[in-house]
């Protein structure tokens, strides 16, 4: 079992609201005690005047205004901190930045369609695929040295009527013929799955041919990522002029202005009260925040989709907070339905593991979804004590677990993958609600 500390606030929100009398009254009686040592702080006698009063207070917003200054500046300092490190890496390490746009290596490939489909459609999902899908999966070892992550700036997938032509460019004649036959081989592997969306069809392989050419659109590219290098270099410079030269503002200000009086000052008795019981207030709500934190963390749930990353259980996707597929909802559906035919089973069970409002939604979403595709998906909970869902469950002869991190517990996947095997349900996967 992995140890990941992740945690998810709508489950501390649901404990808070679950335990909201105990809660509240702990909250009180922290602000109350925070109240008395807020009046016992705020009994401290005044001796300032009120042109004293009036000088500290100048002084002390002009030293805001230096503060709120200075913060600014970090966070701009950082920001092109980070795009410098990003674009100079890309700039250093980028197979496009490497190739002389005057002895471009270019390898080029075409297929032709035979389908009574959407040829465009066809086509669609293998440009999808290239460009965002299984072709950015990691190399074996002995391909590290291609660069699998730099090849969405080389690998040129497009359509023209019935001609699908891709293209690599490189640096490198013998990598880009490389790259190319894993290419070629990731869209042979990738037809079953498109057929399975699309409906029947032959890719013809029509050839590939090599050539060398020279291109002023790479020129210009490069050119414009060494621009926009140098331009994040100098912000970054000026960055650091700024951040200097305010400090130092700052501290000749306080030397020569900062007010004798300043130590002897003190917030008003009223105001220091009013201080002390929004601590107490965020402290009340702090504690049992942090105690239900801890006991999430230390407890047997299931904290991500990370946890089940090495475990037999194929995630199939997960659903965010920002109401999110990852993948989209198309893509995962295509894998659904490749898994329910290698299977052969008739028709899909969503097993919602958590009776909550969100679980069932997400359940139903990907029901509806399979069913409009055209496999039969029917969702439901409590297949585990209710003998109708189970019924169904059996019915359909494969399942799809839909777990929520911070909910479902290990010892609830456990016995749900053994209330599948005694019934010999195929589990084909799980969506994890994030």
């Amino acid at each position: 079992m992995l140890k990941l500390k992740t945690l998810y606030i709508r489950n501390i929100a649901e404990e808070l609201l679950a335990k909201r009398k105990p809660v509240t009254i702990f909250i009180l009686l922290c602000a109350a005690l925070f109240a008395v040592l807020g009046v016992r702080q705020g009994s401290v006698a005044h001796t300032l005047s009120e042109e004293q009063q009036q000088e500290i207070a100048e002084y002390q917003d002009k030293i805001k205004e230096y503060d709120e200054a200075l913060a600014d500046i970090a966070a701009g300092q950082k920001e092109v901190e980070k795009q410098v490190a990003e674009l100079q890496e890309y700039v250093d390490n980028s197979i496009y930045m490497q190739i002389d746009p005057q002895n471009v290596q270019v390898v080029s490939t075409q297929y032709g369609l035979q389908t009574g489909g959407n040829v465009g459609n066809i086509y669609n999902s293998f440009i999808t695929f290239i460009n965002d899908g299984g072709m950015k999966e990691s190399l074996p070892e002995e391909s590290r040295d291609l660069k699998v992550e730099y090849w969405r700036d080389i690998i040129n997938p497009y359509q023209s009527g019935n001609v699908f032509t891709i293209t690599v460019i490189h640096h490198d004649a013998a990598q880009a013929q490389e790259i190319m036959d894993i290419v070629k081989q990731r869209i042979q592997d990738h037809v079953p799955q498109v057929k399975n969306v699309q409906g029947d069809f032959n890719l013809i392989d029509m050839g590939t041919s090599t050539y060398v050419k020279s291109d002023v659109n790479i020129v210009n590219g490069q050119n414009g990522h060494r621009n926009n290098l140098k331009n994040y270099v100098n912000n970054r410079a000026d960055f650091h002029t700024k951040l200097i030269s305010t400090q130092t503002n700052k501290e000749n200000f306080i030397e020569k202005n900062e007010p004798e009086t300043l130590e002897a000052s003190a917030p008003g008795k009223l105001t220091t009260i009013i201080k002390y019981v929004i601590l107490g207030i965020i402290f009340g709500i702090a504690l049992p925040c942090a105690a239900i934190a801890l006991r999430y963390i230390l407890s047997d749930r299931l904290r991500s989709s990370k946890d089940l990353k090495d475990s037999s259980l194929n995630v199939l996707g997960t659903y965010g907070e920002q109401k999110k597929h990852q993948p989209e909802l198309e893509r995962t559906l295509m894998d659904i339905q490749a898994l329910a035919g290698e299977a052969q089973v008739p028709s899909v069970y969503l097993n919602a593991l958590s009776d909550d409002d969100l679980s069932k939604n997400v359940s139903d979403t990907y029901a509806k979804a399979l069913t409009e595709a055209g496999l039969p998906a029917e969702a439901g909970t409590g297949a585990g004590e209710h003998a109708a869902e189970l019924k169904k469950m059996i019915a359909s002869k494969s399942c799809i677990l839909v777990a929520q991190a911070g909910k479902t517990t290990y010892q609830q996947l456990e016995q749900q993958l053994e209330l599948c095997a005694r019934f010999k349900v195929a589990v084909l996967g799980c969506v994890v609600i994030e």
